[in-house]
């Protein structure tokens, strides 16, 4: 019955998107709330506590997940395995008939964070009540095919949030209790069309979530039990995500702090944590690698990389870049 009451809630969609798709295309703006912050306004507005399970996901970077093969979509092409389609760093959480804190437009929310260990695994904390997510990669490319940004925007099929039934799904012959804690993969060979917006989405699967960007089809699984490639070296052995470059001892937790007084005043250009003398989408990624301790920004780049001025680098200041730099806001 209440995989029923999914299906019929999914029908509401057709409504909710005919609506988004209209709108102008947008990477996800940095004002938009994260799920968290959504919830938290939802409980003090109704006094209210909301349970809430926590969903992972990991966003396509072009060597990590399943790499489909890039010819069966016509639409994403080159992208197929690669969401980040250099405009955004950040993805989007879309879900809807909860009534608790549904988001109101297109892209959705902002995740709850990141992994601390894999910068492109995020996860979200979403209310108990919720039956179906979107996961997408933040971007709104509108309806004008002949503009790059529409064939940029990329998203999952209507994924069922609450569990598999015994039979459900191949990979888990016997069901799953919950999907709460685990990730979901996407498959670029899942191509399908969407019957809202006409664009391609990606369909996937659950996978129980270990960490570090590890994820397998055992409930308590190790190291051992992990299906990503990009984590064993040629010798078969477990390396995680660390590549050559990466040093061996990196921080789990990244500074966040930036200087209260600018040491040397003038001599950097806001948004340029790089300090290449421009700001780009390269500012924004280092940003996200900074906050999970794959590099740091010192000096006058921390300065630089604090885009929206409130004395801390966050993940805010990266999204703020990605804005700034398809021109719908300002720096500072």
């Amino acid at each position: 019955m209440k995989k029923t009451i999914s299906i019929l809630l999914a029908v509401i969609l057709v409504v909710s998107c005919a609506a988004v798709a209209a709108s102008a295309y947008s990477v996800i703006d940095p004002d938009v709330y994260t799920t968290d912050e959504a919830i938290a306004e939802h409980e003090l507005l109704y006094g209210e506590t909301v349970e809430t399970k926590t969903y992972y996901f990991l966003m396509p970077n072009g060597s990590n997940g399943e790499l489909g093969d890039d010819e069966t979509s016509d639409f994403y092409g080159k992208y197929a395995n690669d969401w980040y389609k250099e405009v955004t760093t950040t993805p989007g959480i879309y879900w809807w008939g909860s009534s608790i804190a549904d988001p109101t437009a297109w892209a959705g929310y902002l995740p709850s964070g990141v992994d601390e260990n894999d910068p492109d695994v995020f996860y979200a904390n979403v209310p108990a009540a919720v039956t179906t997510i979107i996961w997408n990669n933040g971007i709104d490319g509108g309806l004008d095919t002949t503009l790059d940004i529409y064939y940029k925007a990329a998203q999952t099929v209507n994924i069922g949030a609450e569990y598999y039934e015994a039979g459900e799904s191949d990979n888990y012959p016997d069901g799953t209790e919950t999907f709460d804690g685990m990730i979901y993969v996407i498959d670029p060979d899942l191509i399908s069309i969407s019957d809202f917006s006409l664009k391609e989405q990606c369909g996937g699967e659950w996978y129980y979530y270990y960490g570090n960007g590890c994820y397998g089809f055992t409930p308590d699984g190790t190291e051992a039990d992990c299906l990503r490639d990009d984590h064993f070296d040629a010798e078969g052995n477990h390396v995680g995500g660390k590549t050559s470059e990466d040093p061996t001892d990196a921080p789990t937790d990244a500074p966040t702090d930036v200087p209260t007084e600018d040491p040397n005043p003038g001599e950097y250009i806001l948004g340029d944590a790089d300090g290449d003398g421009e700001v780009s989408v390269m500012d924004a990624s280092l940003i996200q690698m900074f906050l999970v301790g794959k590099k740091d920004i010192v000096g006058d780049e921390a300065l630089a990389a604090d885009a929206d001025k409130d004395g801390e680098i966050s993940v805010m200041d990266a999204s703020l870049i990605q804005m700034y730099l398809v021109g719908k806001k300002e720096l500072g």
